[in-house]
């Protein structure tokens, strides 16, 4: 049975119907509208998945430049130079292009970096220093630890400044912090207020700059470098920041009133910038190009430091023909010979330094030499130059009687004004060209067998008396195998006259005769690392503590560990003890702390014994090449000196060589300014 149903005007079910087809016709209408827009709204995110894919390609150019950078041996040596001045900011980029053969997101990518100055767009150079570091003056800074006050941190910027180019006005003295850290208005130190008002008093100036501030202390009058505090080697800045972290991609720099010298403009160079430019290519030539900026720190070299790390070795020439008796030494041998070994294949030789040294015993009576007098006396003797001999693998053999470039004399009294006793020398020869020449097209990187000996040998006349031994590694069956007029040093006190032969006497516990070389390379392994060697030539008598102040070197942020600092020195004449009481009685010590290890205790480490090559886990007698470490504490960063006492009792000491090794850490920053396209 149907039942029907009835609509009334006015009813419900009437208007329904109305605004169905209402939204039909109006629907069918909107419809192609919205089918545009859906398409355009999946064309654009087909193009932002694109240009993120040609992004994320740019961005692996960056990544890699960033690797290049970070990892030794992966720069062009332009690049990877110690320091850069003009020549590198210059130079145009490197170019790279990552494989082809496995293109990121089909996009093909290709990256450039090049040197930026660190100080672009806030200072001009001058057209005589140009962008050459300044010859005279260092700029350093570091972090301090606290501040005086809960959360903040201290900064310490270091001005040195030679003195050699005369008076030097400061204008301007700067600093830039990264990003996250803020400058404390009022706690620098050339704004503390004190009376007399310092001329070098200065509100600093807080700029925005590369995403982090610039603090400047600027002087319409330059003030002298010396009116600076503190009074001595070096002048002292410090302020605190916000928040008390170690800051990473600081600089600090100094603009001064020389402005047509070489010392206009100084910052500190240990600070990198590189420019990368990355460009990713889309298949269909559509291109997304990436400019960042990152650092890298690694040290900045001041004074006379080398580049890199060293291998010292050596041996005696001579030792008392009793072995049991180390402290006077009798014997005299033609040459002896040490094995330097574990430089790295891929290294460069940069200094051949050949050292030896002796105590004579002719003329007896030196105290009232001048110092001219007393250098002169190698060269009068004869003793400056030795037959030197390197053997290599794979390379034939290099062999030359070397003549010193620098010659050192001493006079040798018993005590401090005391009764004459012979003198001492030293003799230095840089025979880098000499030996690097004879191994050219080799593979010699300074490895090899170095033999020393007198350079004037023969059979036994009237004029060549002077005995020389063959030298044995166990000291047994050595018997005499050739003469010399000019033994390199004395075997007895040729009974303490001036006139007379040199083997003559008594057995003499000044005798010594020795000699070392020092090898200095670079190699991708040894980035970060300096040295400063001080070889002049001291002589320290019995019973007296001589304080030697090594200056002229800057200490870096270390790095972690032991060898982080390294001390060497060449000493001759050390003893094992005091003959006669038998007591230890010489100690050395850097900046108050004792030097000692297993082989050399605190209170003998002059004992004239070393570990050299070829007699393997063996104490050699008759030379001192001692290394050991001044990292922990020893010495500090930004030190510009270190005090070295040697202290002897019932003996004494010939010092030739002092070496200090530092390594840096070497840290790369992250990117500084990303600027996309």
């Amino acid at each position: 049975m149907k039942v029907p149903i009835k609509l009334r005007r006015g009813e419900p079910g009437i208007a329904v119907l109305g605004i169905v087809l209402i939204l039909v016709i109006v629907g069918g209408a909107l419809l192609p509208v919205l089918l545009y827009f859906m398409n355009t709204a999946s064309q654009a995110g087909q193009i932002v998945e694109r240009k993120t894919k040609e992004y994320y390609s740019a961005n692996s150019g960056i990544e890699a430049a960033q690797w290049r950078i970070k990892t030794n041996g992966k720069l062009p040596a332009w690049l990877d130079a110690a320091s850069w001045d003009e020549s590198v900011y210059g130079k145009t980029y490197e170019n790279y292009t990552l494989s082809s053969a496995d293109p990121i997101n089909d996009n093909s990518v290709y990256y450039l970096i090049g040197a930026k100055w660190v100080l672009e767009n806030l200072e001009a150079p001058n057209l005589t220093q140009k962008r050459d570091p300044a010859s005279n003056i260092l700029v350093a800074g570091s972090y301090q630890g606290s501040g005086s006050i809960s959360g903040r941190g201290k900064y310490e910027i270091i001005i040195m400044y030679d003195g050699t180019a005369g008076s030097l006005g400061i204008k301007r003295i700067g600093c830039w912090l990264p990003a996250g850290f803020e400058y404390v208005p009022g706690s620098s130190s050339l704004e503390k207020v004190q009376y007399p008002v310092k001329p070098y008093y200065c509100v600093p100036q807080v700029t925005p700059f590369r995403g982090g501030h610039t603090i400047t202390w600027d002087y319409a009058t330059p003030v002298s470098y010396d009116l600076f505090d503190p009074p001595g080697s070096q002048r002292k800045i410090t302020f605190e920041y916000t928040p008390n972290q170690i800051t990473q991609g600081e600089f600090n720099w100094v603009k001064t009133s020389n402005t047509t010298g070489l010392n206009y403009l100084a910052w500190n160079t240990d600070l990198k910038v590189f420019e990368v430019k990355s460009t990713a290519t889309s298949p269909t030539g559509q291109t997304t190009n990436v400019t960042a900026y990152t650092t890298k720190k690694e040290f900045q070299k001041f004074g006379a430091s080398m580049e890199g790390d060293y291998f010292a070795s050596g041996n005696t020439l001579m030792r008392n023909s009793n072995p049991y008796q180390d402290n006077s030494r009798d014997r005299l041998y033609e040459e002896t010979w040490a094995t330097v070994s574990g430089i790295p294949t891929n290294a460069n030789v940069e200094k051949i330094l050949l050292y030896w040294s002796g105590w004579k015993c002719k003329p007896w009576d030196v105290r009232g030499y001048s110092q001219a007098q007393l250098d002169a006396l190698p060269e009068s003797k004869n003793v400056h130059k030795v037959k030197l001999t390197i053997e290599a693998s794979g390379a034939p053999t290099f062999s030359a009687v070397v003549t010193a470039s620098q010659k050192q004399g001493a006079s040798d009294p018993e005590d401090a004004g005391g009764a004459a006793h012979g003198w001492s020398y030293s003799c230095i020869a840089d025979v880098t060209d000499l030996v690097m020449n004879h191994f050219e097209g080799t593979s010699f990187m300074g490895n090899g067998k170095y033999t020393v000996g007198h350079w004037d040998t023969g059979s036994r006349s009237s004029s060549r008396r002077y005995e020389l031994y063959e030298w044995n590694d166990s000291h047994s069956h050595e018997s005499i195998s050739t003469y010399t007029r000019y033994p390199l040093g004395s075997p007895m006190d040729g009974r303490q006259r001036s006139s007379g032969n040199e083997d003559d006497g008594n057995e003499d516990e000044w005798a010594y005769s020795a000699w070392s070389v020092v090898i200095i390379y670079t190699s991708p392994t040894t980035k970060g690392h300096q040295i400063y060697i001080f070889d002049d030539f001291h002589y320290v008598t019995r019973n007296v503590t001589v304080p030697i102040t090594i200056s002229g070197f800057l200490t870096p942020e270390l790095a972690a560990g032991e060898e982080a600092a390294r001390y060497t020195h060449f000493v001759g004449e050390g003893d094992e003890y005091d003959y006669w009481s038998h007591s230890y009685t010489d100690s050395v010590s850097v900046n108050g702390y004792a030097l000692s290890d297993a082989d050399n205790p605190a209170n003998d480490v002059c004992n004239s014994q070393s570990r050299i090559p070829p007699v393997s886990g063996t104490l050699v007698d008759g030379i001192d090449i001692d290394t050991f470490s001044i990292a922990n504490g020893i010495v500090q960063p930004n030190d510009t000196e270190a005090q070295v006492n040697f202290r002897t009792g019932t003996e004494v000491l010939n010092i030739v060589y002092v070496i200090l090794s530092f390594r840096s850490n070497i840290s790369t920053g992250g990117i500084l300014i990303y600027d996309l396209k």
